[in-house]
Order: C-alpha cells, then sequence, then structure tokens
C-alpha cells in the first residue's frame, strides 16, 4: 500500500516488507527489508537455554562428605515451566550393599548423650542440597536416620529428597516447594533398628506450591513480565514402615 492511500484514522504499529528511500539530488537509493508476515524470517532477541546437570552415586560401607557439590542449573526466560526447566543434578549415598555396615545419618548436630557409634555418623546440615542445586538426593543406610529440631533441610524448588534406614526420627524440618519427600524405614539387625518411622511433634514437611504474579508492579507503578520460575502445583509426600508410623500431635505435613 502506498502512504498516500493509507487510512488516517488506523493505528499503525509497524512497517514490514521491502521499503526503498530515493534521494535525488544524489542519486542515491537506500533499500530496508523490515522483517515481517510478508517475509521467512523474524527478529526474535536472543536468549539463555539451560541444560540439565548431572548426576553422583556414591556407594561404601562407611561414607564422609565433606567437600563440596556444584550441581546448579540455569534456565532461560523460557524455561518458567516445570516440564521445560533444566533440572539441577541427582545425588545418590548408599550403604545398603554393604550389611555389616550400620553407619547412621544425621541432619543437624549429633546427640552427644548418645555413645559414640562403631562408625561415625554421616551429618548434614540440612543447607547443602540447596546451596548446591541438586534437584534430587537419595540417602540409604542399614542404620538410624535422625533429622534434629535444629536441622532445616531445603530442597531447590521441584526437588525430591528420598531418605532410608532401620529407623527414623525426625523433629526438624523439610522444605521442597511443588516437590516430593519420600520417608522409609525397614528392619534392621539390632532390637533398636525396628523400622520404626516417627515424627515428632516440631516436625513439619512441607512440599505446598507457590503463588506467582505473572503481572508485578516495579516502582514507578508499571508492571513488567515476571520471569520467575513457576512453581505452583503442590507437591507430594509419602511415609512408608515395616515397623510403627507414628505422627505425634502437632507435627505438621504441608
Amino acid at each position: 500500500m502506498d502512504i498516500g492511500d493509507a487510512d488516517p484514522n488506523q493505528r499503525y504499529i509497524g512497517i514490514v516488507g521491502k521499503i526503498s528511500q530515493t534521494f535525488k539530488d544524489w542519486n542515491q537509493v537506500n533499500r530496508f527489508n523490515r522483517l515481517g508476515p510478508a517475509e521467512s524470517g523474524r527478529y526474535e532477541r536472543g536468549y539463555l537455554e539451560g541444560k540439565s546437570a548431572g548426576s553422583l552415586d556414591i556407594k561404601g560401607a562407611v561414607l564422609a562428605l565433606e567437600g563440596e557439590i556444584n550441581a546448579i542449573a540455569l534456565n532461560g526466560v523460557r524455561q518458567r515451566s516445570p516440564e521445560l526447566q533444566a533440572k539441577g543434578g541427582t545425588l545418590s549415598l548408599d550403604t545398603t550393599p554393604f550389611v555389616d555396615s550400620q553407619q547412621s545419618v544425621v541432619f543437624g548436630k549429633p546427640n552427644p548423650d548418645q555413645p559414640p557409634p562403631v562408625d561415625p555418623p554421616l551429618v548434614f546440615k540440612g543447607d547443602e542440597f540447596l546451596k548446591a542445586g541438586l534437584s534430587s538426593v537419595k540417602v540409604a543406610t542399614n542404620g538410624e536416620v535422625r533429622i534434629g529440631q535444629d536441622a532445616s533441610i531445603a530442597m531447590v524448588d521441584g526437588g525430591r529428597l528420598d531418605l532410608t534406614g532401620t529407623r527414623l526420627q525426625m523433629s526438624g524440618s523439610i522444605v521442597a516447594h511443588s516437590g516430593a519427600v519420600h520417608l522409609n524405614t525397614r528392619l534392621g539387625q539390632e532390637e533398636n533398628l525396628n523400622g520404626d518411622l516417627l515424627l515428632d511433634a516440631t516436625a513439619r514437611i512441607d512440599t505446598s506450591g507457590k503463588w506467582s504474579n505473572d503481572r508485578p508492579a516495579e516502582g514507578d507503578g508499571k508492571s513488567r513480565f515476571e520471569k520467575s520460575p513457576l512453581w505452583i502445583d503442590r507437591g507430594e509426600v509419602s511415609l512408608k514402615g515395616e515397623g510403627d508410623v507414628r505422627l505425634a500431635k502437632g507435627s505438621l505435613i504441608d
């Protein structure tokens, strides 16, 4: 359409196609090719596309994890929904193939009132998995798993935590928004490793979804497009024990 024939009452958002500008005085013609529906291509701003991290699988009779793990995965603005997101790395720690090993797993500070075990416990503070960016953590032992009241295990959003022992007692908290928490016990060789799974009154497991505002307001009152991941669905929790499974009054699963 010639610009002289354009409707002055119509709102135009751009010019597409091939455009030429002629300067008769200098005998010069400038030509432009504006991409749009009339052309086979289009302009698109560059963006980051993240890829999933790898995995680490360790098996041994007695384990110690004192180093640092970097399993962080980066996601771009086009990877907001969970099914499109690159996943952080996975970690598996397993002592169960060694039947004589009864190494305990402790989250928080070890109990000073208990006699020292034959094998030193595998100790976690609780924030290592989140800092490492791990999307899945599995820990399995022939001994006891204890989550102290001072321990707060934090997973990345959408993360999965599997803990298996011959007795499990939880007094602290586990947070994995839109994620999965699986606590399991089986019968052990010792009388006290009876397969009980206990959640004390202070125990908290949170796999709730998170609220997201897609058009938050800036300081100037204008809205912008949100770029954060969409972890809005609830997660899952399973408790399975070969002994008693007891949830004390006051314990919470969200």
